[in-house]
This record gives C-alpha cells, sequence and structure tokens, in this order.
C-alpha cells in the first residue's frame, strides 16, 4: 500500500474475487488512497442464474449444463449474454414488419424491451437512441457439489 500511496496509483486492476477486492478498497481508503479506478477481472459478472431465455424457457443453470453436456467443456461467464444477442435477434427478427430488410429490423430492435436469460435488455430506455445497458453485478465463485457456482 505504501507503494501504491507512493506512486498515487490512479488506477487498480486485479484478478482477485469479490471479497479480497473490497478489503483492499476498504484498507486503501482508511490509508488515505482513493483511485479513480479499481477493476477486477474476476468479480465483475453478469447475473447469471436469476433469469430465463425467452427463447424456451431455460434457466441459466439449464443453460449452462446443455453448454457442458454438448461441449464437454465448463460453461464461461459470457456464455448468458452470448444467447442473449440469440434472443435478442430472434426477438427483432420476428417483430420486424420486413425481417428481410434490415431498416425495419433495426427499427424492430429500437422498440425492443425483452427479459433474457442475461437480463432485461432495454432499447427503449437508453442511456442513447438504440442502446441497451447490460445488467451487471459483483458475485464470487465457489466450488458447490464439484461445481463452480456463481454467488452474487
Amino acid at each position: 500500500m505504501d507503494q501504491f500511496l507512493a506512486e498515487r496509483v490512479q488506477v487498480v486492476t486485479a484478478a482477485a474475487d469479490a471479497r479480497d477486492l473490497a478489503e483492499f478498497a476498504a484498507a486503501a481508503g482508511r490509508r488515505g488512497l482513493r483511485p479513480l479506478l479499481i477493476t477486477c477481472s474476476r468479480w465483475l459478472s453478469y447475473p447469471f442464474g436469476a433469469e430465463r431465455a425467452a427463447l424456451d424457457g431455460r434457466s441459466a443453470a439449464e443453460l449452462a449444463a446443455a453448454y457442458e453436456k454438448m461441449t464437454g467443456r465448463p460453461w464461461l461467464q459470457p456464455l448468458g449474454l452470448a444467447h442473449a444477442l440469440v434472443e435478442v435477434a430472434v426477438h427483432a427478427l420476428r417483430s420486424a414488419d420486413d425481417p428481410g430488410d434490415r431498416h425495419a429490423v433495426a427499427a424492430a430492435l429500437a422498440q425492443t424491451r425483452l427479459d433474457t436469460i442475461g437480463g432485461t435488455l432495454d432499447w427503449t430506455a437508453g442511456p442513447a437512441s438504440s442502446i441497451a445497458r447490460v445488467p451487471l453485478t459483483s458475485g464470487r465463485w465457489i466450488r458447490h457439489q464439484g461445481r463452480m457456482q456463481l454467488r452474487t
């Protein structure tokens, strides 16, 4: 911490878990270190597990299990949002006046608010025209019954 203070560190990035990062932020604050940005690749996660897929009603856990069964590999964090993009694309094509016309598809997308497996994606609310915000949350990966699970 002394070197961070001496160097006037403004950005901190790490691969710590949520608990370790919270402890670091608290200790830094007590010592007077107030970086402009603290980020971590492992603790910032999607709200995976609370939603169901609009396409088929599958839960996030069911999607992850299906992925693992089909590929033989563990599911990865971006799986939920990758699936959500497919959900949105199918919705936009189904909603468009002419699914073969890219302008009609874009117009349908601009009016889309859809509950996806990755959370609610809403192109009607902004922050700017035709932009949807991705819901994010912090969480911690733990091993439970031999599998890694995200706890938020």
